[in-house]
């Protein structure tokens, strides 16, 4: 027998059928394996972040420590069986950069694992004393409305005013392109602090609780401070309170008639004191609101910038005739924020604004002056309701004597 036809007998036997494909075989197999395998963990992975986050909505909002401090240990269990089984380390999280992407203007200990970046720096981050709380940043496009906006952020319209009330007017819906406002993610107050104001404070003005305020702030026991200026969100909360207001003290339309006017309730905060700047600091209170004097007096050294009481448009700027004024009110500025009400600035020395300007809560509009029918430099504010005067001193917080 040949060599040739040796080879040829040997390569015709069964076993070589069978010993030649094996390795591929074998090959094929393996790749299947891991094919699924790592279909399986990744589809393992998506369910794990949503159930986590159904879990941590509910827990946090739960308003309870025992759910929140359940929540940690059992993320705190999940790393440690990680760690101890090796699966930390094959999976690559170890080698993960530290990289952290985060698309929200406000973010707390509310989210570890979807905010981006391996687990050695999403546990970095973490900080008992930060809020659990989210709050997204949108730019008003054109077209868009309050209700629009509100609707496609699954919030009230009051929570996106409440949350902007330096810039939208309590008293309409309008928004403008190009305005930036912050959407808490859920209804509620997100409430600026003033000085003075602690938790029972807030929880009063608020319709909150005190507990929610501490567990969702991660305010800091046993004081609980709060910072002048700092932001505190109340879930659930609102900020409308009854204001006080005397029988009798209606107000007198232009012809000087009197007329039963008040604007009722109005969210605590509506309007701001517009002598808040620190060049006005310890103005003076000369005369209130009186029958034949339809609103306040406020006074002050030259130099003191008058800020906006509340966010409008500037519907009058300048000196002369109005509906209510003549030469006697100088140079003064009248801003509309909706809904029939006004505020008027009367005997400024310079003005910052022109007719046709929206203002912001608390912008500069004029300076303190003297022009007009005026007994010294000061500010005659007047807040007006459907063209009525009215008493300011129950809506706007200026200093009085």
């Amino acid at each position: 027998m040949s060599l040739t036809q040796y080879t040829a007998k040997i390569l015709s036997l069964p076993v070589i059928d069978f010993v030649f494909p094996l390795p591929m075989y074998v090959y094929m197999r393996l790749r299947q394996v891991v094919i699924f395998t790592s279909a399986a963990l990744e589809l393992l992975l998506v369910l794990f972040s949503e159930v986590k986050q159904q879990l941590v909505r509910r827990m946090f909002w739960g308003r309870g420590s025992l759910y929140k401090g359940s929540f940690h240990i059992v993320i705190i269990a999940f790393t440690v069986v990680l760690l101890v089984t090796g699966i930390y380390t094959r999976f690559g999280v170890a080698e993960a950069k530290e990289s952290l992407a985060v698309n929200y203007g406000i973010v707390g200990n509310y989210d570890l694992l979807e905010q981006g970046g391996s687990l050695n720096t999403v546990l970095a981050i973490q900080d008992v004393n930060q809020a659990n709380y989210r709050v997204s940043k949108y730019t008003v496009q054109s077209g868009d409305s309050l209700d629009s906006i509100a609707a496609q952020s699954h919030v009230s319209k009051d929570t996106v005013k409440w949350a902007n009330d330096r810039i939208l007017s309590p008293f309409n819906d309008n928004v403008q392109p190009g305005w930036e406002l912050l959407i808490p993610e859920i209804d509620g107050v997100l409430y600026t602090v003033r000085a003075g104001q602690d938790v029972d404070a807030i929880s009063e003005i608020t319709g909150g609780t005190a507990f929610d305020i501490i567990e969702l702030n991660n305010l800091v026991p046993p004081a609980y401070g709060l910072a002048e200026g700092q932001k505190v969100f109340i879930p659930g909360g609102h900020i409308t309170v009854a204001q006080t207001y005397q029988p009798g003290s209606g107000g007198y339309n232009a012809s000087g008639v009197y007329i039963n006017a008040a604007l009722g309730e109005l969210p605590a905060g509506t309007f701001d004191d517009p002598l808040t700047s620190p060049l006005c600091s310890n103005y003076v209170w000369y005369r209130g609101f009186v029958g034949w004097h339809d609103g306040v007096d406020l006074g002050h050294s030259p130099g003191c910038p008058i800020r906006a009481a509340a966010a409008g448009k500037v519907v009058f700027a300048g000196s002369g005739l109005s509906a209510r004024c003549d030469e006697r009110c100088g140079n003064y500025i009248v801003i509309d924020h909706g809904g029939g009400v006004r505020t008027q600035y009367l005997h400024a020395e310079a003005l910052f604004v022109k007719v046709g300007d929206y203002v912001q809560k608390g912008q500069d509009i004029m300076y303190m002056g003297c022009t007009g029918y005026c007994f010294g430099t000061h500010l005659h504010f007047t807040l007006l309701l459907n063209g009525v005067g009215i008493d300011p001193a129950p809506y706007v917080p200026y200093v009085r004597p």
